[in-house]
């Protein structure tokens, strides 16, 4: 099954959901279904999107991703492949190749894929990838040689430092190892794999209390993190029943699934923008607007969220506020057309001709296709 895909997002007035919107929710439900690990809805809803638009190398990137994390990894390897043939060099199927091929054994083919990855562009994330591989194989001069280098270019580097604290480690230096992973649990106290391997070389050099500590901590976020994922599944599924009893006509038993959903997990913009989806389809504009203000409060960054927040304000009246949100949903994505189009209309009713006119410009330039 997958998560909802479109309802959530702006429609186009008085008509159905066009397709770069229908696009983009996909795409946004999948990642979020990726996000908390569920592989199978993530696979179905790339699925779609393929079928929407298959000469996209995100769309075929992505489901390469959910494959791998279902473990079907020549499936997976297949869809990095159509990716690469849509866009050479794409460094994210570069470095999907080279896991595959180093979780399989293939450790040449691995190195090689990293190091094309390097070459592509994606320098720090491949590079340490690739310093990860040649400690697992023993050659450690190597890989402390990438990591050293990547953190005199930026102390600040906690992903590389934790690489260089897990070489060190894994290679029995737990003594070099301990300052690495305390300066990256210090930056970020809830990173749960610096906690696990710092317990552990704590434990091993004899340094008890302090290792007790530790592992205390690991096991705290540990818990914390398993009972975030699990409240965000059960929203994953609340949604879904919620979207399939919408789908059957029964609108308020999807409204009553949604808001059980915000109460499940009240900092959940997904389902708050989802419950606003519910209403506004209800003709509940009033209840719709103020779960959407709700929704762009927790995730400013939702370009959707804000276009449809932005629409419902312009019904309410509310031009002003109407403006600004949708203004800031052509600076979260300037991929997405709706905000243009609608920021075009009030230009042009407030008399704002040259305005409008940019607006204009760019709707039609982002809905045009070659």
């Amino acid at each position: 099954a997958a998560l909802p895909a479109a309802r959530a997002q702006a429609p186009a007035p008085g008509g159905s959901m066009p397709p770069e919107l229908e696009l983009r929710g996909l795409m946004l439900r999948g990642k979020q279904a990726l996000e908390i690990e569920e592989y199978q809805t993530a696979r179905g809803i790339f699925e779609r999107a393929v079928a929407l638009a298959p000469s996209s190398p995100e769309t075929h990137y992505l489901l390469a991703r959910a494959l791998a994390g279902l473990k079907q990894v020549k499936l997976a390897a297949t869809e990095y492949r159509k990716t690469l043939d849509l866009k050479p060099g794409h460094a994210g199927s570069l470095l999907g190749l080279a896991s595959i091929a180093e979780g399989t054994g293939d450790y040449d083919e691995a190195e090689r894929d990293y190091k094309a990855a390097i070459a592509a562009g994606s320098r720090e994330r491949a590079q340490r990838a690739l310093a990860s591989l040649l400690a697992r194989i023993g050659r450690r001069d190597e890989a402390e040689s990438i990591l050293t280098g990547l953190l005199k270019a930026n102390p600040s580097d906690a992903d590389s430092r934790f690489e260089l604290g897990l070489a060190r480690a894994l290679n029995g230096d737990c003594e070099g190892a301990i300052p690495e992973l305390r300066r990256v649990v210090q930056a970020q106290p809830r990173r749960i794999p610096a906690l696990f391997q710092l317990g552990n070389c704590l434990s091993r050099t004899g340094k008890k209390d302090e290792a007790a500590q530790v592992l205390e901590d690991f096991q705290k976020v540990s818990r914390e993190e398993k009972e975030r994922i699990d409240r965000e599944r059960q929203v994953h599924f609340l949604l879904l029943a919620a979207d399939n009893l919408a789908e059957a006509g029964n609108l308020d038993g999807a409204i009553a699934k949604a808001r059980e959903a915000t109460r499940t997990d009240p900092s959940s913009s997904r389902a708050q923008a989802f419950l606003g989806s519910l209403l506004s389809e209800a003709g509940r504009d009033p209840e719709a607007l103020d779960a959407l203000l709700e929704a762009s409060r927790l995730e400013p960054g939702d370009a959707m969220t804000l276009t449809e927040t932005g629409r419902l304000l312009v019904l309410a009246g509310r031009i002003p506020e109407a403006i600004d949100y949708l203004q800031r949903a052509t600076k979260a994505d300037v991929n997405l057309p709706a905000p243009h189009r609608f920021l075009a209309i009030l230009y042009m009713q407030a008399g704002r001709k040259a305005e409008a006119e940019k607006e204009r410009a760019a709707f039609i330039r982002l809905t045009s296709h070659p």
